[in-house]
């Protein structure tokens, strides 16, 4: 099916569109121009069969699968490079608690939860100042406005011509 109003894709468009490829999301015209990008494009071409090929590759793989051993040695790597004259409470700290922290998927929850942090604090210290702002704003414009200041004066007014009746009185 021939499109009229289909544009080439250039090469950097077609690296763009070669996941959406792979994962079988894009749209029919997009999926025509991606094809028909390949077909003309034979650097493209070369790169969308190694792209295929690595992901068949990695669907049938195994996950690798580190040896029992592993831990261990990367524990007492850490300890005879970063702890000088590790004690007893030490070797036990890092054999124990710090095994399970130093994992990637602890520091890296830690680190995201650090970052979140630092982002809600400086969210909502700007949205404090902004609501302190408007809130300056609005008692200024009411302040300003001018029946407020008319009502204000005859209320003082009245209450000075209260005052002036009680001391004649």
């Amino acid at each position: 099916m021939q499109l009229f109003n289909m544009k080439p894709i250039s090469c950097s468009e077609f690296e763009e569109l070669l996941a959406d490829h792979i994962d079988g999301t894009l749209t029919a015209q997009t999926k025509t121009a991606y094809e028909t990008h390949v077909s003309a494009c034979e650097s493209c071409a070369t790169l969308a069969q190694d792209a295929q090929s690595a992901n068949v590759f990695l669907a049938v793989s195994e996950t690798p699968v580190a040896p029992p051993w592993f831990t261990e040695k990367m524990v007492d790597t850490i300890l005879r490079n970063t702890v000088r004259a590790p004690g007893l409470f030490t070797r036990f700290m890092v054999a124990v608690g710090l095994a399970r922290v130093w994992a990637p998927r602890w520091i890296m929850g830690f680190s995201m939860a650090a970052l979140s942090l630092v982002m809600i604090n400086r969210f909502w210290d700007t949205q404090e100042k902004g609501v302190y702002r408007a809130w300056d704003r609005t008692i200024k414009n009411y302040e300003n406005m001018q029946l407020v200041s008319s009502v204000q004066n005859q209320w003082e007014d009245w209450i000075a011509e209260r005052d002036l009746e009680g001391v004649r009185k």
